[in-house]
């Protein structure tokens, strides 16, 4: 944090991301691993756990990321529960690297810190 360094736990709730590493480490942001916010709708438990996640983040400091945002309904559900950042091929998808400069350009709302989102 010295030198400007955020880490940033990718695909938090998978794998190898436990909550001791969040303890043990400073990090700064948790990116909800796609697999909790697929099928969001259908699944209160999944729901559940997105929720507690980004409470978790809020108390203890964290920026949080919702990966896989593709649906409507998936990108209210975590506005409303206070993520800040999403990511998923509703706002965007993929494209080669000489269009984003003119993709951020486009979408930029001067003065509201928004830049990729419609």
């Amino acid at each position: 944090k010295k030198i400007g360094v955020q880490l940033s736990i990718d695909d938090f709730g998978t794998g190898y991301s436990s909550l001791s590493r969040l303890m043990n480490f400073p990090i700064d942001c948790l990116k909800i691993d796609q697999s909790f916010i697929r099928d969001l709708e259908q699944s209160s438990a999944k729901a559940a756990i997105v929720t507690a996640i980004i409470k978790m983040a809020e108390g203890m400091d964290m920026n949080v990321i919702a990966e896989g945002i593709e649906t409507q309904h998936q990108l209210e559900f975590v506005k409303i529960n206070n993520c800040k950042g999403v990511q998923g091929y509703l706002l965007c998808k993929p494209m080669p690297s000489i269009q984003i400069e003119a993709f951020l350009r486009d979408q930029a709302q001067p003065g509201s810190g928004v830049y990729a989102i419609n």
